[in-house]
């Protein structure tokens, strides 16, 4: 094993240390920065995505709402079609001589259907 005797082998081989460190420390530090790019970018990307969802669930809220208004509006619509041709029908029995016929169009636009659509 070589002996390391000199004042200038010395300062080289601690020069040599050092900038082996040096590197290293660096290198680490690069790994570090990249790792940190990586993390903020992930970060903003999982934000993207919470706002993505808070739309989509809104959205979708939206939908199931006007779904349930059609519902309501359509049944509310059935019952009103019945609850007119039933008065209908008892006006007419009651008093069968004042019996006309209803044109469709008359028809149409106080019911807002046919008679035999519904």
């Amino acid at each position: 094993m070589p002996v390391i005797s000199t004042l200038t082998e010395k300062v080289l081989v601690i020069a040599v240390v050092a900038l082996m460190l040096l590197g290293a420390c660096l290198a680490g530090y690069e790994k570090l920065q990249a790792q940190k790019a990586q993390i903020t970018q992930l970060q903003a990307e999982n934000q993207q995505e919470k706002a993505n969802t808070a739309a989509a669930l809104s959205a979708a809220s939206a939908v199931a709402a006007a779904l349930n208004t059609h519902t309501e509006v359509a049944a509310a619509g059935k019952q009103h079609y019945a609850t007119s041709t039933a008065s209908l029908a008892s006006a007419a029995a009651a008093n069968p001589s004042t019996v006309t016929v209803v044109p469709e169009a008359v028809w149409s636009a106080i019911y807002g259907s046919t008679p035999n659509a519904q």
